[in-house]
């Protein structure tokens, strides 16, 4: 009798051995964590109540609520590429539209703003982003309304506009998601593109050029993912924490139906299942511990600049994602593109304030600075770290980094000097 329940108390010793090694890694990185003061559950990311971001976020989802959605997806196409039907359908959509979203912009412009989601839900990547859809398509009645001001020369009214496409883009400053984030890059790029063809063709007073320097040095000193990792990371260890209850199970069933790209995602209530019983509990301590910590390191390395940090965030996701942790090596989002696509925005708008400075010297001296250094500038590329490059063109300059497209901001003068 004893020697049959050998194999069983051998077995109920491993596993008591495992859980306890588990379990104290997890609680380690925990401890870590709260140590920091940073937010561990997605519960953590809840403003308080009364935080004015979260009541000025409210307003603001009122005035969205009234912009109605996808009217104008037939514009997300170049405006060059409308026929003439579309074209004058973009008319009648920006003129119906432009004093709500201008409004928006005016709200925005307030202060800091927290949308309102479920942080309390088991379930966070169930968590929906209506305001961000609404907010892009306000930028798109900014957009087209500057592009207009400006091929009619009302360059003050096309500044305006601008200036709207920056707060829009800023009021997903305090959002916790990548998604958000990305969003935020690519609605303060439509900006951006607006600018370069303002500062081609309008000669800006000292005070605008001034206050267009100003606003975009702060926001790429605000661009940064750190906070964005942290959050994810508190969704991740939430999600984890909830694997075996029947509204995960639901979750993971609802992206089956629409994804076969992910191992996790066949069979997904009976993976649910497995990954929620005791039996897999040792693992998935452990898979949380991993993730904890990784999450960890690369909210510390995201936002450097330069080649040797993005070596470094390569190696910390392929390292995890090599370990075959599931569920949780499958959860982690890959940090490479978001980090790449951050450093290139917050490369573009210092490109930009180079460029306000060139116009500036050329303004002042007749022509064009021969380089950058008489700019007194002696920025690095933030993803190459070398020297950034200053084109001269037939029709005016551009600024980048190392590649031409990497954080580039070209202006080209209406007038075509020549000044090289």
């Amino acid at each position: 009798m004893a020697a049959a329940a050998g194999p069983f108390v051998a077995t109920a010793f491993l596993y008591a051995a495992a859980c306890w090694r588990g379990e104290a890694a997890l609680r380690h990185e925990v401890q870590q964590i709260e140590h920091r003061g940073e937010p561990l559950r997605f519960a953590d990311l809840a403003p308080s109540s009364d935080d004015p971001a979260l009541a000025r976020g409210k307003s603001i989802s009122a005035l969205l609520d009234d912009v109605p959605v996808g009217e104008w997806s037939f514009i997300e196409a170049t405006k060059d590429t409308l026929s003439a039907e579309q074209h004058a359908q973009l008319i009648e959509t920006v003129d119906k539209n432009l004093r709500r979203c201008r409004a928006i912009a005016e709200m925005a412009s307030e202060g800091k703003c927290r949308f309102s989601y479920d942080f309390a839900t088991t379930v966070p990547g169930a968590t929906l982003l209506p305001q961000v859809q609404k907010i892009s398509d306000v930028a798109i009645v900014l957009f087209f309304a500057a592009e207009r001001s400006l091929a009619a020369s009302n360059y003050p009214e096309a500044l305006g506009d601008i200036d709207r496409l920056f707060i829009i883009a800023e009021l997903l400053r305090s959002e916790p998601f990548y998604v958000s984030q990305l969003v935020r890059v690519r609605l303060a790029g439509q900006g951006l593109d607006a600018l370069q063809s303002l500062v081609g063709l309008a000669d800006l007073e000292p005070e605008q050029a001034g206050r267009l320097d100003r606003t975009l040095a702060s926001m790429e000193q605000a661009f940064r993912l750190r906070t964005t990792v942290l959050a994810e990371r508190s969704a991740e260890m939430t999600t984890l924490e909830n694997l075996g209850q029947p509204e995960m199970g639901d979750y993971l069933a609802s992206v089956e139906s629409i994804s076969s790209m992910s191992p996790i995602i066949p069979f997904a209530k009976t993976k649910n299942r497995w990954w929620g019983s005791w039996v897999y509990r040792p693992r998935r301590w452990f898979a949380q511990a991993i993730l904890l910590r990784t999450e960890s390191h690369i909210s510390e390395i995201i936002d450097e600049p330069g080649p040797a940090a993005s070596a470094e965030v390569e190696t910390t996701s392929r390292d995890f994602h090599s370990r075959n942790d599931i569920p949780a090596e499958d959860m982690l989002v890959n940090p490479e593109s978001p980090r790449k696509k951050s450093l290139l925005h917050r490369q573009r708008l210092v490109s930009a304030r180079l460029a306000l400075a060139a116009v500036r010297y050329r303004k002042k001296h007749g022509a064009l600075p021969k380089s950058l250094d008489e700019l007194d500038s002696s920025r690095a590329g933030l993803l190459s770290g070398k020297p950034l490059l200053y084109e001269k063109t037939s029709e005016g300059f551009a600024i980048y980094d190392e590649l031409p497209e990497q954080g580039r901001f070209e202006v080209k003068f209406s007038n075509q000097r020549n000044e090289r």
